[in-house]
């Protein structure tokens, strides 16, 4: 599993990308119609692998990191303003 903690501080999230670093397009926000929260959590179930994730807040401002290895174990990050790309 992936878990994307929400700890922007009162900025909801409103998109979550998880590709595979091979991949040259984002595909499908891992959200849908929902927004996450402060402090809010999403866990979304990915291969095992290296990702490239991509978050974006309500501002339109992102948050990514590139060539993440996801192991059996899973990856959690909780998002912080100091990520701010």
């Amino acid at each position: 599993p992936v878990t994307i903690t929400n700890g922007l501080g009162g900025y909801d999230i409103y998109y979550v990308y998880i590709s595979p670093s091979t991949e040259s397009e984002w595909g499908d926000d891992f959200l849908g119609t929902v927004a996450l929260a402060d402090m809010g959590v999403l866990t979304a179930w990915v291969d095992p692998g290296t990702y490239d994730i991509m978050i974006q807040d309500i501002d339109g401002d992102t948050y990514t990191r590139y060539e993440v290895e996801i192991g059996s174990s899973g990856y959690a990050w909780e998002v912080t303003l100091a990520d701010m790309d």
